[in-house]
């Protein structure tokens, strides 16, 4: 969706029992080392990223990472406690790259947990929740313009997985294409 987030490669991880020999082929990822990312971006390390004044966001870097937020149904989040994501300094200004999506609703963990916040329903692609302070929902035009030009590609990647089987692919294509449905009309989003 952005190069302002970590780079991920999907691949399949053959696990060799040392003892027995025998093999087990599995998916996995590797996931952009840190230093690299803050590298490769131009960035450095935010020295107490918690509590960070609102003035050092810019508003279309945030409103995409909340976006991408909404769009998956990821309510275990947050740019206050700096929690699941990493925030940077560029050029003065914070920026805030998102990882670690397994209780998200697109990711369906069986672990997961609901938000307090939320009922039930909201965390399973019904109702996805947009956890920001935007107070004008017009002012998500830029970032929503941006997800609506990469939503083709989006939808490849999904129907183009073979790791996943047709049904669930389905049921994430499903999931991505209500998430644009519902965003046509900005009527789903909970601001807090």
């Amino acid at each position: 969706m952005t190069e302002e987030s970590y780079r991920v490669q999907f691949l399949q991880i053959t696990y060799v029992d040392s003892r027995s020999g025998s093999k087990d082929l599995q998916w996995g990822f590797l996931i952009e080392d840190t230093a690299q990312l803050r590298a490769r971006l131009g960035a450095e390390k935010w020295k107490n990223p918690m509590g960070i004044d609102s003035s050092y966001f810019r508003a279309a870097q945030l409103q995409r990472v909340a976006l991408f937020q909404h769009l998956i149904g990821n309510v275990d989040w947050s740019i206050r406690s700096a929690r699941n994501v990493k925030i940077l300094q560029r050029e003065g200004m914070a920026l805030v790259v998102p990882y670690d999506f397994d209780f998200s609703a697109f990711v369906g963990a069986p672990y997961r947990s609901v938000d307090q916040y939320f009922s039930a329903d909201g965390v399973t692609g019904e109702h996805q929740a947009y956890l920001t302070s935007v107070a004008d929902k017009n002012s998500l035009e830029p970032a929503w313009s941006h997800f609506l030009a990469q939503k083709e590609a989006l939808l490849r990647t999904i129907k183009s997985c073979k790791a996943m089987r047709p049904s669930e692919r389905r049921a994430a294509t499903d999931f991505v294409e209500a998430f644009f449905e519902r965003m046509e009309d900005r009527e789903d989003l909970v601001l807090r």
